[in-house]
Order: structure tokens, then sequence, then C-alpha cells
């Protein structure tokens, strides 16, 4: 290596020639190494796997479900306080003055949009809490009902 392929500094030494240094990376510390590391044995089956995180997919669950139960109470809730208010409003606590109970039809039209929630997906835990899909099968559901009460009625 007489040639340079670089120019370098007036008077660098050459690789070859004597007072050469290999510069920064060769004066550094070796990488530290693990003398003796704990035998890690991979698990032998998906079911072992699973078992080794089991508890906390668990308690993962445990929480979905809870907070799905407390979103259906929640919405029979508002449901049925709309219905109420709904019926005093309309009526002012008076009988209806048909022989239409409207206070059952309020009721069955509540079960009939939690029912269609339901099968619209809404609470399924795969899209509960992402914003515009789970606001997008609220919806449909809702539009759904509404578009069966019209053709029937």
């Amino acid at each position: 290596m007489s040639e340079r392929l670089y120019p370098a500094a007036a008077g660098a030494p050459l690789r070859d020639e004597p007072g050469w240094s290999p510069g920064i990376a060769a004066s550094a510390p070796a990488p530290r190494r693990i003398v003796n590391p704990a035998p890690v044995r991979p698990p032998t089956s998906p079911g072992e796997a699973f078992a080794a995180h089991a508890k906390a997919a668990k308690a993962g669950l445990s929480q979905k479900r809870s907070y799905i139960r407390l979103i259906f109470l929640t919405d029979l809730l508002v449901v049925s306080i709309a219905i109420l208010v709904g019926h005093l409003v309309r009526f002012k606590g008076a009988p209806s003055g048909t022989n239409v109970p409207y206070l059952l039809v309020g009721v069955g039209l509540g079960v009939a949009w939690l029912l269609c929630l339901y099968g619209s997906r809404c609470y399924d835990e795969h899209f509960l809490g992402y914003g515009q899909d789970e606001y997008r099968r609220v919806v449909g559901a809702s539009l759904k009902l509404a578009g069966v009460i019209a053709i029937g009625a």
C-alpha cells in the first residue's frame, strides 16, 4: 500500500510505515460478555407458551369483560331513562286515551335497539375504544332499526 487512496495530512504515516496507529476503533475496549448466561429453554408446545402468559391474559380478559358489561348497563340505563322521560313528556302522566300501550312499545323499542347494537357487534372487544369504527357500528345499528320500524309501520 504505497499509494494513498485518500489525501491525508502531509507527513502522516502510511499503513505499512512505522508510526502508523489504527486509531480510536482499535483502542476501544472489547464489548462485555456474559460469563455464564442462564440457559433459556424454548417452549415445547404452543400450550406451554400460552401458559407462561395465561395469568396476564386472564386478567386482561376479565377487565375487558367488565368494561363491556359497564357499557351495556350504561346503554340500558340511558335508554330506559329516555323512554321514561319521553313517555312522561308526551303524555304528562295521564293515560294515552288509546288502546295502544305506549310504555310497553317504548320498552320494546329499547330492547330492540339494544339487540340491534349487539347484533352489529357494537359490544365486541375488538372495536370498543377505536373511535371511528365504533361510532360507525352504533350509527349503522340505529339506522337499521329505524329502517325496520319505517318499513313495518
